[in-house]
């Protein structure tokens, strides 16, 4: 155990944030909230746990639950494979181990969308197991701590911080002391300005005694953000609107429902894109009417400005390049799962089916 282990220890027992999967640290409840903050924060994660686990309480609630339904309670999260990853891992629970999670990292590792840290938070957390974890936060506790130069993501530096936090595991206290790593990188070792004066540890800290807190980790820069324009077609039948749903295997969104939509060609006019976008989608012809709504939102590096446009439908849908079409009533679109861009423009009921529209016959 290392020297300052203690300090963090008694620290985090009057500090530690009052978080809804820590009032309750079962396995389950430990593996939902660890996938749900891979790359999303604490304060966005607390609304949709306590929905999550209201409406599939355990394994095989999950387990039983259709797909649809899932990405349903995921929308908004993003990065929605990690919702059909927890799908998929509860049914390999309840078929393999009784519907208990396992409490060894090799058999965590062996779940759909389970890797060395996510095994490790549920180990330890849950089962009090000593295994490490290495999270951004944790990284960065520990490269200033250490006082280690280099970028962190590559090796041997992250073998190396991987090594660090198994040797500082306390004897019986795994579970407490990987939170209290994570909860110093969030509230107190934070990317920029960190506050040492608030630190248990800081008197154990290599890069505060060297003044170089502030340019450790070395991480690489940030990739460029990419602008990409994208346009949806609002196809009207009635007080319907059309919805197609992306193929299960698509690399994003996949199995989700949304206006057909396409990314804007270099040069390519917008209303053409839009008449593309629904002849791929549903072999249909459509003439393009106003511009209604402009949403922009980000995707990792994607910064995506969708048009949404009003369109006019010939003829009926038919067999595109989507899993399955539906016209879709405008008081029932909620009830779909979408991607954040197109759940956004169903929010605006009042914009998507213009007054003039006709009722197209099958």
């Amino acid at each position: 155990m290392t020297a300052w282990a203690p300090a963090l220890l008694e620290w985090f027992r009057v500090h530690q944030r009052d978080l809804p999967w820590r009032r309750d640290p079962s396995p389950y409840a430990t593996w939902v909230s660890e996938m749900m903050l891979q790359q999303t924060q604490v304060a966005t994660v607390v609304p949709y746990f306590e929905r999550w686990i209201a409406r599939f309480p355990s394994v095989e609630a999950l387990a039983s639950a259709d797909e649809q339904d899932v990405l349903h309670a995921w929308q908004g999260l993003g990065y929605y494979s990690r919702a059909r990853n927890l799908l998929r891992g509860a049914r390999a629970v309840a078929a393999q181990h009784g519907g208990a999670v396992p409490d060894s990292v090799p058999e965590l590792l062996k779940l759909p969308g389970v890797g060395p840290y996510t095994a490790g938070a549920i180990a330890s957390i849950a089962y009090n197991v000593p295994a490490p974890i290495v999270d951004g936060n944790v990284t960065r506790v520990f490269c200033r701590l250490h006082g280690l130069r280099g970028d962190p993501k590559q090796a041997p530096l992250s073998a190396r911080i991987w090594q660090l936090a198994g040797e500082s595991i306390p004897e019986g206290h795994a579970g407490e002391f990987n939170q209290a790593l994570m909860e110093l990188g969030a509230c107190v070792c934070t990317p920029v300005g960190p506050r040492c004066g608030d630190c248990p540890v800081s008197g154990a800290c290599e890069a505060r005694r060297l003044g170089l807190q502030e340019q450790l980790p070395e991480t690489a820069p940030r990739p460029r953000v990419t602008a990409v324009r994208m346009v949806a077609a609002l196809v009207p039948r009635g007080e319907a609107l059309l919805l197609v749903q992306r193929f299960a295997d698509e690399t994003r969104w996949a199995g989700m429902w949304q206006f057909p939509a396409a990314e804007v060609r270099p040069e390519e006019p917008p209303d053409l894109a839009v008449r593309r976008a629904v002849a791929e989608a549903v072999q249909m012809q459509v003439t393009v009417r106003e511009r209604v709504s402009v949403i922009r939102h980000g995707v990792t590096r994607f910064r995506i400005t969708l048009e949404a446009f009003h369109c006019d439908g010939a003829g009926a849908p038919g067999t595109g390049n989507c899993q399955r079409w539906a016209w879709v009533p405008t008081a029932r679109l909620g009830e779909y799962p979408m991607p954040a861009a197109h759940r956004k423009l169903a929010g605006e009921p009042s914009r998507l089916i213009p007054h003039h529209s006709p009722v197209p016959q099958p």
